[in-house]
């Protein structure tokens, strides 16, 4: 029902191009801050909350075009400005609210560049039509343009020699899928072959060195270690690649294998922020291991629930002061625990719930 507020007062979800292609401008920028913040504080004030949890996504939209470490930077006073919009909704939750700060991932900018398309025709992995034609990438909405770019990308290829295709690419990761027979349109790798083919490409990975002699890649997972359910096989790559700090990785083709750039390029990093504070958090100046499925766990802590023992993030326990007990409760055997059902059920049609349901099951998160 908040849709409905929030939109009346003119916020747009996203200033960005994922979906459309709306200009970031510094008074639309402002002006979507200002209305955010205002209707925030209002409805802070009208509901008896027990978890609030607020997106700011223009960030990270103004990072991927003006990210800089330069503390007069744009992307620097915005940070200043949502700073003072945090103290704002701080003081309007009250002295009794414990308070995360979190991002999903953080950014950095790159000079060398490592195109894993290009990477996998020098290397035969993958075999070009002759003749085919690359072309740059295309405008418009991202989630639009990299559906069609990647369509045309496989078209390029001649894929009943394809052993292995680019899947995906962002920051210092890259993804890649064998082709598989029987699992794609025109599969070339038999089902038999499939574990030496992965074996081969971890090798050449692993040994891959820059101009310098120095290793590029820094870790290789399999798509069943990061996703262990059913439903891999459609939609997981094969091979995640991590490359070393100051790599970026991208699917082009467009350019050599390696790429050193004149002017740093801003992209997703994977390592992010997280500040937590409040009166049942225990002050600490360490730069303690945490990860994003760690807020799940703490969240329930804090608001003195139990945590379901099939969850796999940490809740830190000395994070938290005197009085936080630790419970975990077996959702299959304890009947006093909701299921994600009975708690969800009636807010999204139930053939669209069933297939999200088995969406998320089939990745290996659980029923």
């Amino acid at each position: 029902e908040l849709t409905d507020v929030f939109s009346a007062r003119g916020m747009v979800p996203d200033l960005g191009i994922w979906h459309e292609s709306i200009a970031l401008t510094k008074g639309r920028l402002n002006e979507q801050l200002a209305t955010k913040e205002a209707a925030l504080l209002d409805v802070f004030g009208v509901h008896d909350w027990h978890l609030a949890f607020v997106v700011f996504k223009n960030l990270d939209v103004l990072s991927h075009r003006a990210y800089t470490p330069d503390p007069r930077g744009e992307v620097a006073a915005l940070m200043e400005r949502l700073d003072r919009t945090l103290g704002k909704l701080i003081k309007a939750a009250g002295p009794n609210t414990n308070v995360v700060l979190m991002s999903d991932h953080g950014f950095e900018t790159y000079r060398r560049v490592f195109d894993v398309d290009t990477w996998l025709t020098e290397t035969g992995f993958a075999v070009r039509k002759p003749g085919a034609v690359l072309t740059e990438n295309r405008g418009g909405p991202l989630a639009k343009a990299r559906a069609l770019d990647r369509g045309e990308r496989l078209a390029r290829l001649d894929m009943t020699r394809t052993r292995a295709f680019a899947d995906a690419a962002e920051g210092n990761f890259c993804a890649l899928r064998l082709n598989v027979v029987g699992r794609e349109a025109e599969g070339a790798v038999a089902a038999e072959e499939r574990e030496a083919t992965l074996e081969d490409i971890e090798a050449a990975l692993g040994a891959l060195e820059d101009d310098a002699g120095a290793l590029v890649v820094r870790r290789l997972w399999r798509g069943d270690q990061i996703y262990p359910g059913p439903e891999r096989e459609r939609i997981v790559p094969d091979l995640v690649i991590e490359l070393e700090d100051g790599w970026r990785a991208v699917t082009s083709g467009l350019q050599p294998s390696f790429t050193t750039l004149r002017t740093p390029f801003p992209e997703h990093d994977r390592e992010g922020i997280l500040i937590i504070g409040g009166p049942s958090i225990t002050p600490s100046a360490n730069r303690d291991a945490w990860r994003l499925i760690d807020i799940a766990p703490l969240a329930l802590r804090l608001l003195g629930e139990p945590i379901p023992s099939d969850l796999r993030g940490n809740p830190h326990q000395d994070a938290l002061r005197d009085g936080h007990e630790l419970l975990y409760i077996d959702a299959e055997k304890d009947p006093s625990l909701r299921s994600t059902d009975d708690a969800f059920r009636g807010l999204m049609p139930a053939e669209e719930s069933k297939a999200v349901r088995k969406r998320i099951g089939g990745l290996g998160y659980g029923g």
